[in-house]
């Protein structure tokens, strides 16, 4: 369980890392910015979101995400277009927005992946 988030506070967002009435930063609302943002190597009290990189889905804790593209290519110039969060490691059961529904990471069929865990946000 990630603790000490306030979205609605936006309390733990940072400079480069928001949301906002009018949108957010690119790292907020775009896949391939926000894991170049979230899994950069940085300084441990460096603010923002950190993540940890792992090969498999089984890697992944509750709260993981997972990125996905069209495509199973590993020429392909298809960009990282969906994020997906685990929420049930057991069946491997995952969270969506885009249609708002929960899938199982076996129904994805045909799209290449990759897997980070959200680590800490420091203010």
């Amino acid at each position: 369980m990630i603790t000490g988030f306030n979205v609605a506070g936006r309390e733990n967002m940072s400079s480069q890392w928001y949301a906002g009435p009018g949108g957010g930063s690119p790292e907020w609302e775009n896949v391939e910015a926000f894991w170049d943002y979230a899994t950069k190597p940085r300084d441990p009290q460096q603010s923002g979101v950190h993540g940890e990189i792992v090969e498999t889905i089984f890697g992944l804790d509750i709260g993981g995400i997972v990125q996905t593209r069209s495509g199973r290519f590993d020429n392909t110039d298809e960009r990282y277009s969906h994020n997906l969060l685990l929420v049930e490691k057991s069946t491997l059961l995952l969270a969506q927005n885009t249609p708002d529904c929960f899938v199982y990471y076996s129904d994805l069929a045909d799209v290449d992946n990759r897997f980070f865990n959200p680590r800490y946000l420091i203010e």
